[in-house]
């Protein structure tokens, strides 16, 4: 710390320095003929007056007047011959012309170098100079900057030592973080300086558990859901290999087959719910009534199929999204709904206060409330049936989260008035990026990774 105290405080007096030379060395070029204008100015009585004074003696009567006046005269009076002095011939050529001049380096009577030389009858200079100052000014004036000088360190090393303590925290969570401990946050009071960077901070670090949290979860779901397959194969290879029947040998490679598709659809919805944590397009604003009918188009041969009554409602104004992705969300939202419905399925597109509302009710079983919150965690699947075409993967609702996540939103699971299950998906009115992603968990603050689809 007392590093980083030492260098800002020698760059703050040296720019001091320079600030003050460089504002003196400009004004004494703007201001010098003012000043010695002025000084003309107001000295023109006190010459004339001395002129008056002294002409009518002779220059030997001169040096005793002089010393009588001196007692009662503030400035420093001297009596020269003229050429006496070593002065310009300008300034020499002013005195012969009868007139007086001032020796000043910034045109001003205010210091002990200042004087003024006027000429008299006879062949005489008299010269008046400012007096020197007191012994002890020079001691104040050095205190008083020392005094300054201190004042100003002690700021600088509060300032300083905030800041240090601030930048000490944020380094030891980010050394945390390379231990390893995902969860530690650098808590920054909101006065300090540095707490909109240990927000940033936070929210990098949110997002980076997040990310392994998500991906430990990925492992462990894969893991999971390739276990059951394969050991059905593995049996399905040694009957395969102790049988003799041709019949039966071509029934468990038929059957070898179908875990094979079964293991290649699974791997291609892991890769598609991946490739939401790469970068979506940017938020459209789009006819909310428009968007939901290219929407329900879609699942409406799906709808035929299951013999499900499908209605949509959504108001006459525009609403910010991502097209692309609320689109695929509502897909695996409808998809969910009517795989349960018995015989119709609601949604509805509603603006609150603050966010828009994407509402889908059916008249299916319901999702208990235990399972409300699960069932959007990926390979989640209340159905326990291992049927592929009834229970999926449980990818589907988990690509819904992320959607809404990245819309800085969220989504729930409740009882429909249908008597079913009621999904909805809330998402602000108004593109807000420091609010993306930071409904994935209440207790941190955290981004998310903008998705996309391929």
């Amino acid at each position: 710390m007392l590093r980083l105290f030492f260098r800002l405080y020698l760059r703050l007096i040296l720019g001091f320095i320079v600030f003050v030379a460089g504002v003196n060395y400009a004004l004494y070029g703007v201001m010098k003929q003012e000043n010695l204008r002025m000084t003309r100015a107001m000295a023109s009585g006190q010459v004339y007056q001395l002129q008056q004074y002294f002409n009518p003696l002779t220059p030997g009567a001169r040096p005793a007047a002089l010393t009588a006046l001196q007692a009662h005269f503030g400035l420093q009076l001297s009596l020269h011959p003229a050429g006496g002095l070593a002065l310009s011939r300008a300034q020499q050529r002013e005195l012969a012309a009868g007139d007086f001049v001032v020796l000043s380096e910034d045109g001003a009577l205010t210091s002990t170098d200042s004087a003024l030389i006027l000429p008299l009858q006879g062949g005489q200079w008299l010269q008046v100079t400012i007096p020197p100052d007191p012994s002890w000014l020079g001691w104040a004036s050095l205190g008083a900057n020392l005094v300054v000088f201190a004042l100003l360190a002690a700021l600088l090393w509060h300032w300083s030592s905030r800041h240090w303590r601030d930048l000490a925290q944020l380094g030891a969570a980010a050394r945390a973080m390379g231990q390893g401990h995902l969860e530690v946050r650098a808590d920054l009071p909101k006065k300090s300086d540095l707490h909109q960077l240990a927000t940033h901070f936070n929210q990098m670090a949110a997002q980076l558990q997040l990310l392994v949290t998500q991906q430990n979860e990925m492992i462990h779901g894969v893991a999971h859901e390739l276990r059951t397959p394969m050991a059905r194969m593995a049996f399905e290879l040694d009957l395969l290999a102790a049988s003799s029947d041709a019949a039966e040998q071509q029934q468990l490679q038929t059957e070898l087959r179908s875990e094979l598709q079964e293991l290649e659809q699974l791997i291609s919805e892991m890769l598609s719910y991946c490739r939401l944590q790469q970068q979506a397009q940017p938020w459209q604003s789009v006819p909310a009534a428009d968007w939901l009918a290219s929407a329900l188009a879609d699942a409406e041969l799906e709808a035929r199929q299951y013999g499900v009554t499908l209605i949509g409602e959504a108001p006459a104004q525009h609403c910010q999204l991502e097209p692309r992705l609320l689109a695929r969300a509502l897909s695996n939202l409808l998809r969910n709904a009517l795989r349960y419905a018995t015989q119709r399925v609601e949604v509805r597109l509603t603006a609150e206060a603050q966010h828009w509302v994407l509402t889908v009710d059916d008249d299916g079983p319901g999702i208990a409330p235990d399972d409300r919150l699960r069932v959007f965690e990926p390979f989640t699947r209340l159905d326990q049936s291992r049927n592929r075409a009834s229970g999926g993967f449980g990818l589907g609702l988990a690509v819904v989260r992320r959607i809404a996540q990245w819309h800085g939103g969220e989504v729930s699971a409740s009882q429909s008035p249908l008597g079913g299950a009621r999904l909805q998906l809330r998402w602000p009115l108004k593109y807000t990026p420091a609010g993306i992603g930071q409904q994935e968990n209440k207790d941190i603050d955290q981004p998310s990774i903008p998705p996309t689809l391929n």
